[in-house]
């Protein structure tokens, strides 16, 4: 008897294309016959975030010349001991899990900057902080928005007296110094007065936008564009309404075993 049963039993999902169009049939078909796809695990993820992100050195860049009172710029960089022992610079060194751009490169989208002022300031487009009277350090504090768990505390020493060299912003271009020679891709400084704030500025290579890397009411440290022209180039400032040129001299270091 029993078997008799099981002989005519008919399918459900058969019953349903028998009522069902055609389209719908051959969609309930498809949906017996299809895989199961499951959310990816917690370790896969993992695993996935990681492939898209590399473990860096970093380092920030700020002014050594920095005073309470003072207003001063700075910049994150992915090579940070090429700016050891440069004088007016110091750099802080922390490993950053930074993600991968379509070039594959290391970029800090997505990486924020606290430098003691509550301010929460993108890596990519340089940091500024004006600095509190009686300070003796400026701390530095750096997260990753996709990375809540990633936080890398830093405290950067500074002079605890205030600068007794007072230099005042006129409204005109005199005043400015840079050396006339320079050597290809270097790191150089101009001297004279600014706000420190290295977003009013902006300077000039031969018509190109070079990058600032720190700015103090005192001197601006900008970055030569590696295989810059040789020879004399045009360095033009712009800082507000003011306006200044210089012409120097691009040399190229080469060495050689012989």
């Amino acid at each position: 008897m029993a078997e008799g049963v099981i002989k005519h039993f008919v399918s459900p999902f058969i019953f349903l294309n028998l009522l069902l169009p055609l389209q719908t049939a051959i969609s309930l078909s498809s949906f017996w016959h299809a895989p199961l796809l499951l959310a990816p695990t917690k370790q896969e993820a993992q695993k996935s975030q990681a492939e898209k992100s590399a473990v860096t050195l970093a380092g920030i860049v700020l002014p050594s010349d920095a005073h309470p009172g003072e207003q001063v710029s700075g910049t994150i960089v992915k090579e940070p001991k090429r700016y050891d022992r440069i004088p007016g610079l110091q750099v802080v060194k922390m490993e950053v899990p930074l993600n991968r751009g379509e070039d594959g490169e290391a970029s800090f989208q997505g990486v924020v900057v606290d430098l003691g002022d509550g301010q929460r300031q993108r890596a990519q487009d340089g940091l500024k902080v004006r600095i509190p009277d009686g300070a003796t350090h400026i701390p530095i504090i750096v997260k990753i928005a996709e990375r809540p768990q990633f936080v890398v505390e830093r405290d950067i020493p500074i002079s605890v007296e205030r600068s007794v060299e007072k230099l005042v912003i006129t409204g005109t271009p005199r005043g400015y110094k840079t050396s006339p020679v320079c050597l290809d891709g270097d790191l150089r400084v101009i001297h004279g007065a600014f706000s420190g704030d290295s977003h009013a500025i902006t300077i000039e290579a031969g018509g190109h936008a070079v990058q600032i890397v720190a700015e103090t009411p005192r001197a601006v440290y900008w970055q030569l564009l590696s295989g810059a022209p040789i020879g004399t180039q045009r360095i033009a400032l712009h800082d507000g309404s003011r306006t200044a040129a210089f012409r120097v001299i691009v040399l190229s270091l080469e060495m050689s075993a012989d």
